[in-house]
């Protein structure tokens, strides 16, 4: 089984389930190795010892499962499966509308983003295109003018 299918049957993220699998494999529970079909994905498997622990587990859990739903009558308890069920369809629902939601807003923040940099860049052309603009030639002239944008000429040297 892959990673991104025990992610799904558990509903657990991917980090979680990446660090759980790690520590399952350094307690010698599993093993993993890469898939046939695609090199950067990896396959995992129980070795014998995780087999044994499950055996020996699961009839533990499965008690400690039905102490606790003790307290819920015969009736009660697939009222609670479906109210469960439909919990999960709606935070699967919500969970997904609130990725669509995001992925506009990243697509606004980006667009946003690139007009911003489009008018600094425009801006700093302009900049550049007027002090190209107010130089006036150099020549063997006693003073140079500077025509400042907005500002009347001044001759270096001469008093205003």
């Amino acid at each position: 089984m892959v990673s991104k299918d025990i992610a799904g049957n558990l509903t657990m993220n991917k980090g979680l389930i990446s660090r759980s699998l790690a520590e399952l494999t350094k307690a010698g529970y599993i093993e993993s190795a890469r898939d046939p079909n695609d090199a950067r994905r990896r396959v995992w498997a129980l070795k014998d010892s995780g087999k044994t622990f499950v055996l020996r587990w699961r009839p533990i859990g499965l008690k400690r499962q039905t102490k606790f739903l003790k307290v819920l009558t015969a009736d009660e308890r697939p009222m609670l499966v479906d109210i469960l069920d439909r919990l999960y369809a709606s935070s699967e629902k919500l969970k997904a509308e609130e990725a669509l939601l995001l992925a506009k807003s990243r697509r606004s923040q980006s667009k946003k983003i690139v007009k911003s940099r489009k008018r600094s860049v425009d801006a700093k052309a302009n900049r550049s295109r007027r002090r190209t603009a107010i130089r006036e030639p150099r020549g063997a002239g006693a003073g140079r003018r500077l025509k400042l944008a907005g500002a009347r000429n001044i001759r270096a040297g001469q008093p205003e």
